[in-house]
């Protein structure tokens, strides 16, 4: 059992606010999780990242993720640790620290006129910055100067601290470039901690402090607690001078820092995960390890459940990440190969705290703005659940987006809704007070059972509990009926990305009716009254409007910023996740509206226009000209100009970047393609994942095929068959036959999709790419019986209408490259005079009938496929 013992259900389990399904499984749920739980054990986990983390030392950070992947396996789970560089900024935004440094020993001694110990790191790791610098080799003894004000400051001329150590305020402590050019050789920071007047503050000479240009002129850095600091003040106000012998032992590398992850994996699809993130690698308990310990407690009580036979293991996989922050957490996004992005995750930051350190309130904070929005009512209920059952004297309270950088990870192109569960801020936060004596062992319990029952509920989740989210979350709009019009286009958009969120936890189920019921998410935010709001400066109306293309994931670091496009970026206002609007399809002006409608005040065309060009010069963004745009309509003229014509049959194999910039990306492409074969055309994409996917869910899957392939299939009314590697997406007239059966009938028979466009008389358009890239001509060697290819040698697992997985026989590729490479139907269909060039924007087209490339390839290969001995992969 728990350490307290569950009784009867609070009445909070009977309060509607959640969807009736997810409702009911947490009336079963929660209760067993909270009695797996052990607040004893989640606090041994706290205390062993605390006795590493608070020396605030890379090679003690090393400890913590050993200590971490052990914590892990003896769970059940499994554990491994990925190493993230340091050094070598660019000045381009990217998260990456600069160095790393192993802190030896650190003190400060008053030597004169008395002899008294100020600081030592031993006793006090709070008391070295975090990324200084050492001093001279067996310390310094220097003079200290009190320097409290800017005034103070810039009346000190060039070298007037030489050999001088300076005890300054906060506001000028992060300005060591200012100290170095005046000669001082240490700085020290007496900064106040509110409600904790013996604390030291947590001070950093970096992550928010330097920016590039700046990162040369550290310096021995160090924080006081206010008594010491007024102590040394007392001492230079009784004498002329006073001395300290400083003493700083940093060792820098460049080396690297871990993300250590831990996986529960999915029953069915280990690829397919909800996130669960938390920083480690920092001083502090409660904003450091509790967030750790928590995730570790609820990943390991959900594997007790699941070994237990308690409950399944969830369809998905659940993964936890402790992370130095942004700078682990993006790196690992960004870099781990992976199919697809999470489909959802939470950030557990600053939890556990004591009811009389954090006014007993725990908050609930939305994703950033644009992301999907349905999760948060359901991450509150449950939240509101764990607690009413383990720690009722809590308050869960909802609230808007709080950008802890961390929770930028909601990045809607390129991660995942990120709400974030935590008590902040709370007495003592960054500072030396942050002890495990301020942690409330049931309040982390509860913590720990909120968070593993947000993650199995997400992780296990199919159609019907998706379409059940999608009307949960219209009801709250609908509740919420007389928002204001900034509100409602926030609202608008989130519940486009909404539509699209859902959509990943399809499984099993009619696709095209879960579409149409969630559509309701989106229909239900839709107010076609929103004003305009107007911009405050009319000279920028004069200027073209510009689209920005993304070219980076996530949100850029100021720190690694050069300091004059640092400088634009603070004056335009405008928050860095106003970047997650640019999608290529909006435009400045309407970016201009999303980030007026988040921020609450109107942003003049001017602002936006300067910070766009901000992060344009750091490569985040490319600005295109509207008019230099390609559109819908440009894209249809060029299609028709090769011969696409309407009714015509046509397979598609695509590359969106040879296209060159088009208004609304691989969508717009979409739809030119489906207009110029109109309605009575059948349009074919390859759907294809070529092994990518350990399961195939054909509602879920991503193919690998390209942006607009994968754009095409996800489309209402689009059939996509069933084969288990190499699906081909369909629409029109002639679809859903063309797709039956492609399983039983084989990859590329006669009978395959493509297949019979080919035997129909339809045609092959090559958008970007040659017929190096076709799949059609593999339909001539199956016709040929290919030794090579045997298409039901290789089984494998997909999810069927009903929600079952299946193994289904597919292809066994060749074991060696074909003797007769596909460039050659290139060149003889151009000798032959069977084929069209032409342009589609900038890229180079080829449009074929598909039975000329047909008998062209079986020419080519109906004297070698008798005598080739290339033979399936084994």
């Amino acid at each position: 059992m728990s350490d307290a013992t569950a009784g009867p259900l609070p009445q909070a389990f009977q309060v509607r606010d959640l969807p009736c399904g997810t409702a009911s499984r947490a009336a079963t749920l929660i209760p067993r999780l909270a009695a797996a739980s052990r607040a004893a054990r989640i606090m041994d986990v706290v205390a062993e990242l605390v006795a590493r983390d608070r020396w605030n030392s890379f090679d003690q950070f090393a400890r913590t993720s050993r200590y971490l992947q052990d914590a892990l396996k003896a769970r059940g789970l499994v554990g491994s640790c990925h190493p993230v560089p340091t050094g070598g900024g660019t000045g381009d935004g990217r998260w990456r620290i600069s160095w790393a440094a192993d802190v030896v020993a650190g003190s400060i001694d008053v030597v004169s006129p008395v002899s008294e110990r100020i600081a030592d790191y031993r006793e006090n790791p709070w008391t070295v910055a975090h990324w200084g610098l050492s001093t001279a080799p067996g310390g310094e003894v220097l003079t200290l100067r009190i320097v409290d004000t800017p005034e103070q400051l810039q009346a000190l001329g060039p070298d007037s601290l030489a050999g001088c150590a300076v005890l300054t305020a906060m506001s000028l402590y992060h300005r060591p470039h200012e100290w170095v050019s005046r000669g001082a050789r240490a700085v020290i920071c007496d900064a106040p901690v509110k409600d904790c007047p013996d604390a030291t503050a947590w001070t950093k000479l970096g992550w928010g402090g330097l920016e590039p240009e700046r990162a040369g002129a550290r310096l021995p850095a160090f924080a006081l607690s206010p008594p010491k600091g007024q102590r040394l003040r007392q001492l230079c106000r009784e004498h002329e001078q006073v001395r300290l012998d400083v003493r700083l032992d940093i060792r820098d590398y460049s080396g690297h820092h871990d993300v250590v992850s831990g996986v529960l994996p999915g029953r069915y699809d280990p690829q397919d995960e909800i996130w669960a993130v938390a920083h480690a690698y920092e001083p502090g308990a409660v904003d450091n390890a509790s967030g750790v310990a928590a995730c570790v407690e609820a990943l390991g009580i959900l594997r007790s459940l699941i070994d237990e036979g308690t409950i399944p293991a969830p369809r998905r996989g659940i993964r936890m990440l402790a992370g130095f922050e942004c700078y682990g957490f993006f790196h690992y996004l960004e870099t781990v190969k992976r199919l697809q992005p999470p489909a959802a995750g939470i950030l557990v930051d600053c939890v556990g705290a004591r009811a009389d350190v954090c006014d007993a309130t725990v908050t609930w904070h939305d994703s950033v703005p644009g992301s999907a929005n349905f999760v948060h009512g359901l991450g509150l209920g449950l939240f509101r659940r764990a607690f009413a059952l383990l720690s009722p004297v809590y308050r869960i309270v909802p609230e808007p987006f709080l950008s802890t950088e961390d929770t930028l990870l909601g990045d809607p192109q390129y991660g995942f809704p990120c709400p974030f569960i935590g008590s902040f801020p709370y007495r003592g936060y960054h500072s030396s007070a942050d002890t495990i004596d301020l942690l409330d062992g049931q309040a982390l319990a509860a913590t720990a059972v909120g968070v593993a029952a947000y993650l199995y509920c997400l992780a296990d989740a199919d159609t019907e509990d998706a379409c059940e989210w999608a009307a949960f979350t219209r009801k709250k709009w609908r509740a919420s009926s007389g928002r204001r019009r900034r509100k409602a286009i926030l609202d608008q958009a989130e519940a486009e990305a909404s539509w699209k969120g859902l959509q990943r936890f399809f499984w099993g189920g009619d696709r095209d009716e879960a579409l149409a019921r969630i559509d309701v998410c989106r229909q239900a935010a839709a107010d076609p009254e929103i004003p305009e709001i107007p911009a405050t400066d009319d000279k920028a109306n004069a200027r073209r409007i510009r689209v920005p293309f993304r070219r980076t994931p996530l949100a850029p670091t100021y720190e690694n910023v050069p300091e004059e496009i640092r400088r634009r970026i603070h004056r335009s206002g405008v928050h860095k996740w106003a970047l997650y609007w640019a999608d290529g399809q909006r435009d400045l002006e309407e970016i201009r509206r999303l980030a007026s409608a988040d921020a609450g005040k109107k942003y003049s065309r001017r602002r936006i226009t300067m910070f766009f060009e901000a992060m344009a010069a750091i490569g985040s963004v490319v600005l295109v000209e509207a008019s230099e745009l390609l559109t819908r309509e440009d894209i249809v003229a060029d299609l028709q100009r090769l011969g696409v014509t309407p009714g015509m049959d046509l397979i598609v194999h695509s590359s969106l970047s040879a296209i060159g910039w088009v208004r609304g990306g691989a969508e717009t492409v979409v739809d030119a393609l489906l207009e110029a074969v109109g309605p009575e055309g059948t349009l074919l994409m390859p759907s294809f994942h070529h092994r990518a996917a350990d399961i195939f869910n054909p509602a879920v899957t991503p193919t690998t095929n390209g942006a607009i392939p994968d754009a095409f299939w996800r489309r209402p009314g689009v059939v996509r068959s069933m084969h288990p590697t190499h699906a081909v997406a369909a629409c029109g007239p002639r679809a859903a036959e063309w797709c039956a059966n492609h399983v039983e009938i084989g990859i590329w028979a006669a009978k395959s999709p493509i297949g019979r466009l080919i035997h129909a008389g339809g045609y092959l358009l090559g958008l970007g790419v040659d017929h190096t890239s076709s799949t059609a001509y593999h339909v001539a060697e199956v016709s040929l019986d290919a030794p090579c290819l045997d298409s039901f040698g290789d089984p494998r697992p997909v999810v069927m209408p009903d929600g079952s997985v299946q193994q289904v026989p597919g292809l066994r590729w060749r074991a060696g490259t074909c003797p007769v490479s596909p460039r050659r139907l290139n060149e003889d269909l151009d000798r032959a005079g069977r084929q069209r060039h032409g342009k589609v924007g900038r890229a180079d087209c080829v449009l074929v009938k598909a039975k000329n490339l047909w008998t062209m390839r079986r020419t080519h290969l109906k004297n070698v496929c008798p005598n080739c001995d290339i033979r399936p992969l084994p």
